[in-house]
């Protein structure tokens, strides 16, 4: 896998162990493994995204999403990390360049693997038109994620796109579970 994809550091060790193993054990050609890196890019996305910007909450948490933007901003300020907010108080200043293109970089590199291994492998093994319909958002939803990083969008926004869209429509496209 590391050959094929060439970002190692973008996955934690454990995970990239796991979808290693897995993808030796099925030949790469799994749409389920597929799926996984692709939720996993996803993740280390927002991760990337705390670090450029020092947000202080974690992003991969769903239970964050209630934050609400300008509640959290005004609590940012209150608490003394102005620091990264704009002039305006609302308004996230990068603070990490590196972590900032990492995140670009992976997005892009989300949306390759989908385009040129999961949506092949998708034909393939589905005729079900909600797995279809889907698998169509997904293609959607992570050129909609890469045009929010590019326009440097809000925490709030990367979070609604992928725990309210991506993560949802690999779920139902490639059935995956949730961790018990």
């Amino acid at each position: 896998m590391n050959k094929t994809y060439h970002f190692t550091n973008a996955i934690s060790p454990e995970d990239f162990q796991i979808i290693y193993e897995e993808e030796q054990r099925l030949n790469n050609d799994n749409t389920t493994v597929q799926a996984l890196v692709i939720a996993n890019i996803v993740d280390e996305i927002l991760r990337k995204y705390v670090d450029a910007y020092n947000i202080d909450y974690d992003l991969t948490d769903m239970s964050n999403m209630a934050i609400d933007d300008m509640a959290s901003m005004s609590a940012h300020v209150r608490e003394g990390h102005s620091d990264n907010l704009g002039n305006n108080g609302n308004e996230l200043v990068l603070a990490n360049i590196e972590d900032y293109q990492s995140a670009q970089a992976l997005s892009g590199e989300a949306i390759k693997i989908f385009e040129v291994k999961l949506k092949q492998l998708s034909q393939i093994d589905n005729s079900n038109s909600n797995t279809i319909s889907a698998i169509a958002n997904v293609e959607k939803d992570l050129i909609e994620l890469d045009n929010l990083l590019n326009n440097k969008a809000s925490a709030q926004d990367l979070m609604n796109i992928v725990h309210g869209q991506i993560h949802p429509d690999l779920q139902l496209a490639y059935d995956l579970k949730l961790k018990q």
